[in-house]
């Protein structure tokens, strides 16, 4: 792009608020509530990590280790979050929270790291007491060894309130967290997607209702309708390819990849420039979108 070019690139394109980086999309979970990928597993290396930090300035300083897979199975997290500290990038990881106890070391004392999200909602009524018990104590020990980072911030999410079928494992769950933080169960229930919840300095529960992920055998919701992607948030998958959301678990609305093009050219491509200009007049242009429930829930 020529320097004229970019400053009016820029100033159509807003910085994205939410940037998510799937480091691997392997995952140490088969979760009923996650569709997982057909793509071919893999571990992003640390020269193609690099290349998007460098890529994505100017764009983004929130970044989310998300999409697909678990962070924290990456050997590198470690040296991925320093080289987010030397390019000045704020990090958040989220994580199903099984490896916290021994891979989250990782993570502590590291100056990028702004937050660790801890997705609850892949716990199954199926799961023994037993393993709950593990599970929350290993929640537990990283949490009090993270209390002495006062810049970094813990959140608990619980994305699995649906219906009076899930009534007696979602009391188990939300007295477990109680019971961690040394709170009245009353105040732990009321929690919902309005009004989450401080349990402790700097460590708050987002509870919200389970949505669908977006796929080819959902219903057609109609071409009407708007979404953040590519106007607040962006993905890049483990390979280097770009897509606009973390929803596209399976790559189906790839823009291009980073390996072979620029992210400032794969932005500005008609596809992407379309379906970010579709989005702000209300208009849906891709097929996955049209069948994506998340997206009722924003408006133009």
């Amino acid at each position: 792009m020529t320097a004229g070019a970019d400053r009016e690139y820029s100033r159509i394109l807003p910085r994205f608020r939410k940037t998510y980086i799937e480091i691997t999309n392997v995952c140490n979970r088969s979760c009923d509530f996650c569709p997982g990928t057909t793509r071919p597993p893999r571990f992003m290396d640390r020269d193609l990590f690099e290349r998007i930090l460098d890529q994505l300035r100017g764009f983004a300083s929130l970044l989310h280790f998300h999409v697909m897979g678990e962070p924290l199975l990456h050997p590198e997290i470690g040296g991925f979050l320093d080289s987010c500290a030397s390019r000045g990038y704020r990090m958040n990881v989220v994580t199903n929270g099984a490896l916290l106890p021994g891979a989250g070391e990782a993570l502590l004392g590291k100056s990028a790291m702004r937050q660790v999200s801890i997705s609850l909602h892949h716990l199954s009524e199926r799961a023994s007491p037993a393993a709950l018990d593990d599970y929350f104590q290993g929640i537990g020990d990283f949490i009090r060894k993270a209390g002495v980072y006062p810049g970094l911030f813990i959140s608990l999410r619980l994305w699995n309130k649906r219906s009076r079928l899930d009534a007696a494992f979602w009391d188990d769950i939300t007295r477990r967290i109680a019971a961690l933080f040394s709170l009245p169960f009353s105040s732990v229930a009321l929690c919902d997607e309005k009004n989450p919840l401080k349990l402790a300095e700097n460590i708050w529960l987002n509870c919200a209702e389970r949505f669908e992920w977006p796929g080819p055998d959902k219903p057609d919701l109609g071409n009407q309708g708007s979404c953040l992607g590519l106007r607040e948030q962006i993905a890049f998958l483990a390979d280097g390819t770009v897509i606009p959301c973390c929803l596209d678990h399976n790559g189906a609305m790839a823009l291009g990849a980073v390996t072979s093009t620029a992210l400032s050219d794969i932005l500005s491509s008609p596809r992407a420039m379309a379906m970010r200009d579709g989005f702000c007049k209300g208009v849906i242009t891709e097929d996955l979108c049209r069948k994506c429930s998340y997206r009722l829930r924003f408006g133009r």
